[in-house]
């Protein structure tokens, strides 16, 4: 063992080295200007550093092969510590702890086998801490805490190969930035940056299997968190932005070829969400923001089996989601749930067997657009923009999706407008209710075979428009108050109609049929005036027609029925 006390001049200067199989070195330096350095190539070495009060003060240890273990402890100086440790081959095990100073470096560097390393720096001002470990069972842990109104602080952990663990904690550290970068199996990221970590930044890189990171930001205004997780079986990513202005995050997930997870939590401020899923079979990414500019976008390519959950609540929300399947029979499932202000959704579901969408929006500029496309069968679309809607109007659009359905409701809308298009399809519905709705329209198309379509709406400047081409259509429309107006088209085969338009202003409605089995009806009981509407007319082409209008109270009721 070797022993080497400090000297009391400015600079003081200790060099041990143990070669011996069982060694052991100790130096303790009190003071400035000290620079301690031990080396150690044998086999069962121990090393320890050190050194307090002072500044401009260095500890190196550098071992080599078998059972190593080093500590540095750099306590109360005033300025520029820096500690190095190199480890080589077997349990390594290294520990830094920097506490009450300024200007902090440290730096850890193991390679093989049960390594384990933790820097701490501690009270600390400009600290930065570096760990890189190759191989085995590592792992890293590094704790930054500040103090004061500006405490910069800098992470990096490199992780090659094994079961890699990263832990990294900035606690009071204006423009903390932390790095997390680890290859091989089982990787596992954690970071935490919290209580007034300003300006901070985090990135998290995890390539190939079995990927976990997890990132925090609490009160960390103006910062942003990026997770990447490439060519993993397995891979989850969960981040968590609360307190802060201005947040970012994002996270990608590619070619995990089995169960990718990702889950973001926001609160407050201007955040924005960016999300890509791709590759892989049994993906599931939720996004939850509460307040301010939120946008948040969505994307879900070549994946079978997607499920996407986006909660927003307030302010100047717009929310996008994209899943696009490969191949046959790719499950795909889209929620939006918005409750407040200039709310925006867009749905795309592309080539995705069973794709579901359902939109819940609340109040204000709310729009929700949807499309289901390319083989996307047995789809489903379900909008609700309820009680304090305002501004609604929906648009749906299904092509190729055989056995379809959209549902939407409108509740206390105010601009209302609805658009739906179907079709090819096969067994297509389509089913609209506006409740008080005032700017009212609806506009349904759809195509072929089993269709129907339903429509109400309830007050001001109510029209329905619907067009149906062959096979068993239906049609079922009242608009109950107001200005009416509806014109229906059907044409060939089982056709059916009915019209009522009660309580109205100017009712005006055309039903057309065209071939086959035709019925229609159309029930009128509304005021007329301004030009003495209530107009009716229905044309029947073909087969076994029956018709009936019934015109009730008002002005200028005018009926006619052609039938060939």
């Amino acid at each position: 063992m070797t022993k080497l006390l400090p000297l009391a001049a400015a600079i003081a200067m200790t060099i041990g080295t143990a070669h011996a199989a069982d060694s052991t070195a100790t130096t303790s330096q009190n003071g400035s200007g000290n620079i301690a350095s031990t080396v150690q190539t044998g086999t069962n070495h121990t090393a320890t550093i050190n050194t307090a009060l002072g500044f401009d003060s260095s500890a190196t240890i550098d071992q080599a092969g078998d059972a190593q273990t080093a500590t540095i402890n750099q306590i109360g100086g005033v300025a520029n510590s820096s500690a190095m440790v190199t480890q080589s081959v077997s349990s390594n095990n290294a520990t830094v702890n920097q506490e009450h100073m300024d200007n902090t470096h440290a730096t850890v560097t193991q390679a093989g086998e049960s390594n384990n390393a933790d820097v701490n720096q501690l009270h600390v001002n400009d600290s930065q801490a570096i760990v890189v470990q190759q191989g085995n069972t590592n792992n890293a842990n590094i704790r930054q805490y500040g103090f004061g109104i500006h405490n910069p602080a800098g992470s990096t952990i490199l992780q090659t190969g094994n079961n890699n663990s990263a832990n990294t904690d900035q606690d009071t550290s204006t423009d903390a930035l932390s790095t997390v970068v680890q290859t091989g199996a089982e990787n596992i990221a954690n970071v935490n940056q919290m209580n007034n970590a300003e300006r901070s930044v985090v990135a998290i890189n995890q390539i190939t299997n079995s990927s976990v990171a997890t990132a925090t930001q609490d009160g960390s205004a103006d910062s942003s968190i990026t997770i990447n997780q490439i060519n993993g079986s397995i891979g989850t990513a969960d981040v968590t932005q609360s307190n802060g202005s201005e947040n970012l995050a994002s996270v990608t997930q590619d070619d995990n070829s089995l169960n990718a997870t990702a889950s973001v939590s926001q609160t407050g401020s201007f955040n924005q969400v960016n999300t890509l899923q791709q590759h892989a079979i049994n993906t599931s990414l939720s996004v939850m923001q509460n307040g301010e500019s939120n946008i948040a976008s969505v994307n879900q390519e070549h994946v079978n089996d997607s499920v996407a959950t986006v909660n927003v609540t307030g302010d100047t929300n717009t929310t996008t989601v994209r899943q696009y399947g490969f191949g046959y029979h790719e499950p795909a499932s889209a929620t939006v749930t918005t409750v407040g202000n200039f709310n925006n959704v867009n749905i795309n579901q592309d080539t995705s067997f069973m794709a579901e969408a359902s939109v819940n929006q609340v109040g204000n500029g709310n729009i929700a657009l949807v499309s289901q496309l390319n083989e996307s069968d047995n789809s489903k679309v379900f909008i609700d923009q309820i009680d304090a809607s305002e501004n609604g109007n929906v648009v749906v659009a299904q092509d190729q999706a055989a056995d379809s359905t959209a549902t939407v409701m409108q509740s206390g809308v105010n601009g209302s407008a609805v658009f739906v298009a179907q079709g090819p399809g096969s067994q297509l519905n389509a089913n609209v209710n506006q409740t008080a709705s005032v700017g009212g329209i609806v506009n349904i198309n759809q195509d072929g075979l089993d269709q129907g379509a339903m429509v109400s709406q309830s007050g001001t400047d109510n029209m329905a428009d619907i067009d149906q081409t062959a096979s068993l259509n239906r049609v079922t429309v009242a608009q109950m108050g107001d200005f009416g107006a509806a014109d229906i088209d059907q044409t060939g085969n089982n056709n059916e109609g009915w019209l009522n338009q009660t309580g109205g202003e100017y009712n005006d409605a055309v039903l057309l049929q065209q071939g086959d089995d035709n019925y229609a009806m159309i029930e009128q009981s509304g005021l007329g005036l301004d030009g003495a509407h209530n107009l009716a007319t229905i044309n029947q082409l073909g087969m076994n027609d029956s018709a009936s209008i019934m015109q009730a109270g008002g002005f200028g009721n005018t009926a006619t029925i052609t039938q060939n």
